[in-house]
């Protein structure tokens, strides 16, 4: 496996694994449970964590980076 290969699979990993924490953070949250609309506080949710990543990946070029502060900003 290519160089570049390894590491943009290493990034999708990476992403999913923060995005899917988002939503189990979320699905255990008695405050979204208790919103009547609560998709535009997730998506917002999403939009920060995308921004952060993003930011951090492009800012810093490391990728473990991008995901602690992913998390942080969950």
């Amino acid at each position: 496996m290519s160089t570049i290969k390894y590491y943009k699979n290493r990034i999708v990993t990476k992403y999913a694994s923060v995005m899917t924490e988002y939503f189990d953070a979320m699905n255990q949250s008695d405050i979204i449970k208790g919103l009547a609309n609560p998709s535009n506080s997730l998506y917002i949710g999403m939009n920060v964590i995308h921004r952060v990543f993003e930011y951090v990946l492009i800012k810093m070029n490391n990728v473990d980076n991008a995901y602690f502060f992913s998390q942080k900003s969950i």
